[in-house]
């Protein structure tokens, strides 16, 4: 249960960073720390993804960044600028 809950929020938090214009750095893995609170009686957990901000447009295009070199997301042409070109 807590693997994919650790998951699911690395999932939205990416998702969050990179629509304000940072990209996941794909070399340092997420520290997921949780902890039992035994005077409020719940588990606590904290985050930490690391990135680099690359800007909301390159953003959109940027899958993360491996060490100082960015990987990009292969940019496919719609069906609809296809026909264009016919």
């Amino acid at each position: 249960m807590i693997g994919r809950l650790k998951n699911e929020y690395i999932r939205l938090l990416t998702t969050e960073m990179k629509l304000s214009g940072y990209v996941p750095r794909l070399d340092l893995d997420p520290d997921f720390t949780i902890r039992y609170n035994e005077i409020k009686n719940f588990f606590e957990f904290e985050l930490s993804v690391q990135a680099v901000y690359a800007g909301k447009r390159k953003s959109e295009w940027i899958s993360g960044i491996d060490g100082t070199n960015p990987i990009f997301i292969p940019q496919t042409k719609s069906v609809e600028s296809l026909r264009d070109l016919v």
